[in-house]
């Protein structure tokens, strides 16, 4: 079974750095600082429709989306459905107004498809998940954190959803609220796939939940 945590939301994770010494190391190259300048689309704006007011259901939403060179959206249509129509059509008017970077190939922005998941079921839990792991995601943050980004004074922070099954394993990673900066969003979903947690316990049993947590970029 799939829920949303009850309170689905964790403490913020977060590094404050020094750039006085950012400079030392070679600054990476490329749109994401550090890696090949070939990517997917990637959503820079969109939102996320809320689990409350809508009764409960099985699964995630599936959105395929064929994102132009502008990052904008030419068309959407639903992959995978809940099940629920009114959730559905949710979603999938919020895939068609997200904003993205466009994909590029040989470093040019070519009109691709991609594909957009949001949350599942609808529910409450016992006990929401806990970080088991805080000090080694607080050092992911340090390490994603990309030399080029701090010493540009590049700073934010994201919003992630994060899907934990049943024995408190990440499996899946998006934005949820955008940073603002492309490159802290990517940092972000890597930071988030470190994670390790306590699992989401409903009636005594381990159950899988969709959470968020805020990951803070920042330097002084």
């Amino acid at each position: 079974m799939t829920v949303a945590a009850t309170n689905p939301t964790l403490p913020l994770i977060t590094a404050i750095l020094s750039a006085g010494c950012a400079g030392a190391r070679p600054a990476p190259s490329g749109p994401d600082s550090g890696t090949d300048c070939d990517s997917p689309p990637f959503a820079t704006d969109h939102a996320v429709p809320e689990p409350s007011g809508f009764e409960r259901r099985i699964g995630e939403t599936a959105v395929s989306v064929l994102v132009g060179v502008d990052g904008r959206v030419r068309e959407a249509k639903i992959e995978t459905g809940t099940g629920l129509p009114a959730f559905d059509h949710a979603v999938l008017l919020a895939a068609r107004a997200a904003l993205f970077l466009p994909g590029m190939v040989d470093c040019k922005p070519v009109e691709q498809w991609t594909t957009m998941r949001f949350p599942g079921e609808s529910a409450g839990t016992d006990v929401p998940p806990s970080y088991l792991n805080k000090r080694e995601m607080e050092r992911a943050v340090t390490r994603e954190y990309r030399p080029l980004l701090r010493v540009r004074r590049i700073s934010g922070t994201t919003v992630v959803w994060v899907y934990v099954d049943e024995q408190g394993m990440v499996r899946r990673a998006m934005v949820r609220r955008s940073s603002g900066h492309p490159d802290l969003d990517r940092a972000a979903l890597r930071v988030a796939r470190v994670a390790r947690l306590s699992p989401a316990m409903k009636d005594g049993e381990p159950v899988a939940v969709w959470i968020s947590f805020p990951v803070n970029f920042s330097v002084r």
